[in-house]
């Protein structure tokens, strides 16, 4: 099984009980052939909610934050209510891979994963041949050139995937449902997906809960309150 691409999203439920996310959990680097280069960056931000009541005092110290070979982390304004955890790889990276955040929240600590993932660039198609050469004139005037060959196809665009959510990320008092819908997009152009995450000749997207490694084909799937408690993630890939 390769994986394509992949993003993640975490469902919250609002009670008494402490509740941490990061408002992103995932990100695609694009990349070359061979993956994508030092200096490529991204970030996300921690929030944490005791019940209903966003955390002022959020905490996270870049130096127990465990990061893949290759990638490093920064974190500012660690002690508000939303502190910056900033990624920059150092190494070509090429592979999917994660980082384990450990965020403090009045003395109490809930490690978050984010997750990477790299989209390579097509290989370049190979050139076309070069057209025959022209027969000699007569009375030793120079032949015609032959026409130059048909350029090769270029490669295959980046492929990309995201999540959306219809009814946000957070649930209150163990009410409501959201339903989380996957989009591909080859190059920036969006493809289509049947309801059984058949997404043409690509691959098939398939859901994961949590841990989970049996994952559900399907375009989108729905989420309801009492599936959640206090937070759960939902991985989504496109496979082959």
């Amino acid at each position: 099984m390769a994986i394509k691409s992949a993003d993640q999203i975490t469902i919250v439920d609002v009670t008494d009980a402490y509740s941490v996310l990061l408002t992103s959990e995932a990100y695609t680097f694009v990349g070359n052939t061979d993956g994508v280069a030092a200096g490529a960056s991204c970030e996300t931000e921690a929030v944490a909610y005791c019940g209903t009541n966003q955390c002022s005092n959020v905490n996270v110290n870049s130096s127990n934050i465990t990061c893949p070979t290759g990638i490093t982390a920064t974190v500012t304004n660690s002690g508000t209510a939303r502190p910056k955890i900033t990624f920059k790889t150092t190494a070509t990276i090429s592979t999917a891979c994660e980082a384990t955040i450990p965020v403090v929240v009045d003395g109490i600590t809930v490690n978050k994963k984010f997750s990477f993932a790299v989209a390579k660039a097509g290989v370049q198609g190979v050139k076309g041949d070069k057209g025959d050469r022209g027969e000699q004139g007569a009375k030793g005037e120079q032949g015609i050139q032959g026409v130059q060959g048909v350029k090769g196809d270029n490669g295959a665009d980046a492929i990309t995937l995201t999540i959306t959510s219809s009814n946000g990320t957070v649930f209150k008092n163990n009410e409501g449902s959201t339903v989380l819908t996957a989009h591909v997009f080859v190059g920036g152009k969006e493809q289509t997906i049947a309801s059984d995450g058949t997404c043409g000749s690509i691959g098939t997207v398939k859901w994961y809960k949590g841990s989970a490694t049996s994952g559900t084909a399907a375009k989108s799937i729905t989420v309801t309150a009492g599936e959640v408690t206090n937070s759960m993630a939902y991985t989504c890939q496109l496979e082959q």
